[in-house]
Formats: structure tokens, C-alpha cells, sequence
């Protein structure tokens, strides 16, 4: 007699695998190796997996593995290449619905060299309204972008991983009062840059430029928001493999997230009174990106929580007590409890908000003030390389300080002057050693500060 007809759907339609675990994990404290791997386990055997739908993109080196290397295609393992990322630098991974049926993107942070926590450094020729480290010409030196005093006009300076930079290339435009966010938005390996703000001279308030993978850059693409920009965002929303944007608007009291590579779209989410500045993490572990801002006229933290595909849920608000109104941002686990805490800083003064894993926060710690000081930057880093989230502040007055992370919370170390008046910061190796550097932007100079052994 004839045996059981096995219908061909079962075969048609077999559940794609969930994800069980990664290493490393980006909920612990653990730190990205630079030249380190990517696993991720699933509950059965998974498609062989692409630079497609198991994409890598680094704010600093843009998209990874475009060659392929992948290994674990049939297995219950997937596996990167091993990696060449820069020091401190913000890697996403996104896992596409054609490998997985729960699409989902994880933020890790690649891991610094040792150092001691302090910064020594001298100015070099040029101006800085705002300013962002990237390699657009793929060598594994970091180049600096810079936003000049006008706010009107971006050079391009490529590095020479000595803690130097060529000459200027550009000037390409900007909308005026420029800030600067780079990805890789059209996924075919060079770094692009987002330059976006108030209206420019043609009416239009945010730049694409796109990159041609040996520094230069052609564009710009310009597309009008209904906003005035106050701050650029770079994370893949939508778990498409592509880095989106997200644009707080500070007159309209709402973020913007426009995905790439056309970003056509506009999806508007209300945030607190006049945000200034966002972040990006997954405050609730869920394995989809959420959007963090300051508001300085609500005096507030809105809490965006990503639902997938680029949409977000209802915010959460905590409104804060500080004698300034907050505006400056930043967010990552210096806990080292698993959970994403955010660093504000409003006058002179900074806070630590302790995440709670769910979307919101908990207690309030707070952590050092200068006496008639305006922040320039608040910035979460590993400075001495001990694998814990450091603090370095940058103030309108001149100069700066570093907190450590001793294990049990963030302590006061040392301080720098810069001889100038800061107007942006940023941190990030340029000089190869591992560890990161500070460089700040001023109407006069560019000031490189390397981080020492």
C-alpha cells in the first residue's frame, strides 16, 4: 500500500531560524574586539549568510565584508570575517528578514587600547563649527570632516594615522549652522556624509553627499524637512542592512527618521520642547535601535523605543531637576549592569541617569560641576582601555576633564586646557595607537589631543 503524501508546502514554508545568543553579547559589558569575529546562534540551521542580510556598518569605517568571508551558512552558527575596526568605534549589526523571522539589529562598541585616561596634543591650522572623524578613503586612517566657523562650508582632510592631517579638499557646502553624521547609506563600501541643520541659501536643510571611497565626495543631494535640524543620528531603523537617519527637530519638538538610501520618507515622533541632541541605543533589549534626545526647553530625556521596521512607540519622558536646561548628550552603560544609561549635561553640569533596561531610568547620580562652565561635549568613551565607559567633557571656558570608570561609577582624574574656545568634539584613534584621541573644533583652530600611554 502507498505510504503518507508529504505535502511539498512543509518544505515551502519551514519557519526561518530565531536567534538564541551572540558573541559577543552587546547587552554586557564586554567590548568588541577590534580585529574580532561576530557570532550568532540559532534555534536551527540558517541560510547561507550575505554582506546582505547579515550586514556589518561601523560609523567610522562604514560597511564591512562586502567581499563575503562568511562562514556557518547550513549550521545553527553564522560567523563574520574578522573584523578591522577602529578604536571606540560604533558598529551595528543587522540581521535582515531573509536570514532570520525576527529581524533585528544589535550596537556594539569596538574595544580601546590601554592607556592612562589623560590627553597632550597642539593646535593645527583651520576652524571647526562642528565637526566627525571617519575613513572616506578606506586606508584605516581616520580623516577629519569639518564643519568651518561659517557653518556654510564642510572641508575634507585626510589623515595620516600619525595624528596629522593633509591639506583641506573641498569646500563643499552645508546648511547653515552644519552638523555632520557618516554612514555608509547606499551600501556599496565608501562612507557617506549627512550634513543637515538650519535652512541653507537654496531653502533646503539637509545634504547627501555620497562617497567615492578615496576621500572625495559628490552631491550634494538636497532635500527639504520641515524642520530646523538640531543634531544628525546614524542607525539601520528598519533592519534593512542600511543606515537610516534621525533628525531631532528643535523647533518642532519631533524627531524625523528618514531611511536610506533615498530618504524620501518622514515618519515625525513628538519629543520633549526643543530637542538638541539624540543618541542611539537599545535601552530595552528588544534587538531594535531606539532613539534617545535632550530637550533643553522641557528640560527633559525622551526615550523613542524602536517596534521594527523603522516605527517607533509612544515615548517615554523624564523630566530632570538641573538648575540649566540639559543639552548635551550621551548615552552607553557605565553601570556595566547590562543596560544603557544616558549622560546629560546642562550649564556646567553633568548627570548620570542609571538605565533600567526597560525603555526608561532610574536613579539619579550626579557626577561633577564647573562653576559658571557651558558644556561643548559630553562624550562616552574607553580612554584608558580598561574596558569600562569613561567620561571626557569639553566646556565653552577652554578646556575639559576626564572621569574614569573605576568599577562602581565615574570619578574625577584629570583635566585639560586648550587655549581656545570650543565649539565641538569629538573622540576616536588618529594616530593608530589604540587609543583614543580627542580632537576639538574651535572659530580659530583645530585642536588634536593624543591619548596617552
Amino acid at each position: 500500500t502507498a505510504g503518507p503524501v508529504t505535502s511539498p508546502d512543509r518544505y515551502l514554508f519551514a519557519p526561518q531560524p530565531t536567534v538564541r545568543s551572540s558573541a559577543p553579547n552587546p547587552y554586557s559589558i564586554a567590548n568588541l574586539a577590534r580585529t574580532g569575529t561576530i557570532e550568532y546562534v540559532f534555534d536551527r540551521p540558517a541560510p547561507e549568510p550575505t554582506p546582505q542580510n547579515f550586514a556589518v556598518n561601523g560609523s567610522q569605517g562604514g560597511r564591512r565584508f562586502l567581499d563575503g568571508g562568511y562562514s556557518g551558512g547550513g549550521t545553527t552558527r553564522l560567523s563574520t570575517p574578522p573584523g578591522n575596526y577602529h578604536a571606540g568605534e560604533m558598529v551595528d549589526v543587522t540581521l535582515t528578514s531573509a536570514l532570520t523571522c525576527e529581524p533585528r539589529v544589535a550596537r556594539f562598541r569596538a574595544a580601546a587600547g590601554q592607556g592612562t585616561g589623560q590627553f597632550a596634543g597642539d593646535l593645527v591650522p583651520g576652524s571647526a563649527s562642528n565637526l566627525a572623524l571617519a575613513d572616506l578613503n578606506r586606508d584605516g586612517k581616520l580623516d577629519l570632516l569639518a564643519v568651518d566657523s561659517t557653518g556654510y562650508r564642510m572641508t575634507v582632510r585626510l589623515g595620516f594615522g600619525n595624528g596629522t592631517f593633509g591639506e583641506a579638499s573641498g569646500p563643499y557646502g552645508t546648511p547653515q549652522r552644519g552638523v555632520l553624521g557618516t554612514g555608509d547609506f547606499d551600501g556599496d563600501g565608501h562612507l557617506d556624509v549627512a550634513a543637515a541643520g538650519t535652512y541653507g541659501t537654496d531653502g533646503t536643510n539637509l545634504y547627501i553627499y555620497r562617497g567615492q571611497g578615496d576621500g572625495g565626495l559628490t552631491g550634494p543631494q538636497r532635500l527639504r524637512r520641515s524642520s530646523l535640524i538640531s543634531a544628525v543620528s546614524v542607525a539601520d531603523f528598519n533592519a534593512d542592512g542600511l543606515p537610516d537617519l534621525a533628525l531631532p527637530g528643535r523647533d518642532y519638538n519631533a524627531v524625523v527618521i528618514t531611511d536610506a538610501p533615498s530618504f524620501q520618507s518622514n515618519r515625525i515622533y513628538g519629543t520633549g520642547r526643543r530637542p538638541v541632541e539624540s543618541a542611539i541605543s537599545d535601552m530595552d533589549a528588544d534587538g531594535r535601535l531606539d532613539v534617545v534626545t535632550a530637550d533643553s526647553v522641557a528640560n527633559s530625556v525622551t526615550v523613542l523605543r524602536g517596534m521594527g521596521g523603522g516605527v517607533f512607540r509612544r515615548p517615554f519622558t523624564r523630566t530632570l531637576t538641573l538648575a540649566r536646561p540639559v543639552h548635551r548628550l550621551a548615552v552607553g552603560d557605565v553601570t556595566r549592569d547590562g543596560h544603557p544609561d544616558a549622560v546629560v549635561g546642562g550649564g556646567g553640569r553633568t548627570t548620570l541617569l542609571v538605565g533600567n533596561g526597560r525603555g526608561g531610568f532610574g536613579a539619579t547620580v550626579e557626577l561633577h560641576t564647573v562653576a559658571g562652565g557651558t558644556l561643548v561635549a559630553a562624550l562616552l568613551g574607553d580612554v584608558n582601555g580598561d574596558g569600562r565607559l569613561d567620561l571626557v567633557v569639553v566646556n565653552r571656558t577652554g578646556g575639559g576633564y576626564v572621569m574614569l570608570n573605576n568599577g562602581s561609577g565615574l570619578s574625577y582624574h584629570s583635566s585639560f586646557s586648550l587655549g581656545t574656545t570650543p565649539l565641538t568634539a569629538a573622540l576616536g584613534d588618529v594616530n593608530g595607537d589604540a587609543r583614543l584621541d580627542l580632537v576639538v573644533g574651535s572659530r580659530a583652530s583645530v585642536t588634536i589631543l593624543l591619548g596617552q600611554p
